[in-house]
């Protein structure tokens, strides 16, 4: 499964069953957070704002610090580039 464009809540929770599926313990998540899914129809479509992509970049930006990984990664955007420490503060 590859990651999809964030547009609501659904696809904020698939999205986040591809990051849980990177490792064996993670599929443990990603089957609760499927189960969340299939429960919970009625908030699917509940839109997520510019400010809710943009809070998200943040939080997504520190998790790719706090990885520690070798490997060089940037953030796309289409109007900005702003970075974020692993508490999530501009750099």
């Amino acid at each position: 499964m590859t990651a999809i464009p964030y547009t609501n809540i659904k696809t904020f929770a698939e999205n986040l069953i591809v990051l849980a599926q990177t490792n064996s313990v993670g599929y443990l998540i990603a089957e609760v957070i499927q189960d969340w899914i299939d429960e919970n129809e009625d908030f699917w479509d509940l839109e997520l704002s510019q400010d809710d992509k943009n809070a998200l970049l943040k939080a997504l930006t520190g998790s790719v610090v706090a990885t520690g990984t070798d490997m060089n990664c940037y953030p796309v955007g289409y109007d900005d580039t702003l970075c974020f420490d692993l508490s999530g503060n501009p750099i």
